[in-house]
Parts: C-alpha cells; structure tokens; sequence
C-alpha cells in the first residue's frame, strides 16, 4: 500500500460565518483500503449467527531499520483504525454484522514497507477459561 489508513477521528476544522465546523478531509476515504478489500473480498459472507475471528495486522512502512519488527506505539492508535476498517469489510460482506467478530484481534509494527496482513475466519466455538 501507498498510504496507510486515515482514521475518521482526523477532522478538519473551519470558520464559516464566525461558526467554527468540522468537516471530513478527503483523505479519510481511505480508496486503496476499499479497493484492497473490494478485489479480495470472499464469494459469501459469514452468516449473521456466525462467530468470527479477525486479525489485523498494520506494518508502517520506515526508511530507519532499527524500528522493523518493532511495535508501533504512537498514533493512529488501533481502535479508531479498526472502526472504519470494519464498517468496509462489512459494506464489502466479509460479514453480515460487525458484532459478529469475537475476538478481535490488532496489532501495528514498523517494516520496510506499509501493508496490512488480514486474517478471517470461523470462532472456534470452545472456550477454555482458568
């Protein structure tokens, strides 16, 4: 990927008629996320009863070699790229509802190059608890 996702949270801001509004930059459509996920997207969906597991990983592309494999610590934090990552996946029908993911599970790291590694597949239905 080119460009990492924009998290919705990332708002300008602007003074119109001396009233201060909020607007979305253009930048936080986010298209080569929507198109990644467009071309990969399954032939069916999970079923809505359906539990699923999703992974994500987001690698952040650096220059420093130091920093690859190391945990990305600083913003966007994970939550907030997570909501519109999984408002797509469900406009495009990995799923029929987002609250069909239990669990969830992200993480973010430097590498060498930006690219987000995606798994998704079916809960396994026993949970073991100590």
């Amino acid at each position: 990927m080119d460009k990492m996702p924009t998290t919705r949270q990332q708002k300008g801001i602007k003074v119109v008629k001396g009233q201060v509004r909020s607007y979305n930059r253009g930048n936080t459509a986010n298209y080569e996320l929507q198109k990644n996920l467009l071309m990969n997207k399954p032939k069916v969906p999970f079923d809505k009863g359906v539990a699923v597991t999703l992974k994500v990983y987001f690698v952040y592309g650096t220059k420093d070699k130091k920093k690859w494999g190391k945990r990305k610590i600083t913003r966007p934090d994970g939550d907030n790229l997570m909501k519109g990552f999984q408002d797509y996946m469900q406009r495009y029908r990995y799923f029929m509802d987002d609250a069909q993911i239990a669990p969830l599970i992200v993480d973010r790291f430097w590498g060498q190059n930006n690219k987000i590694i995606v798994e998704l597949f079916k809960t396994d239905e026993i949970l073991i608890m100590f």
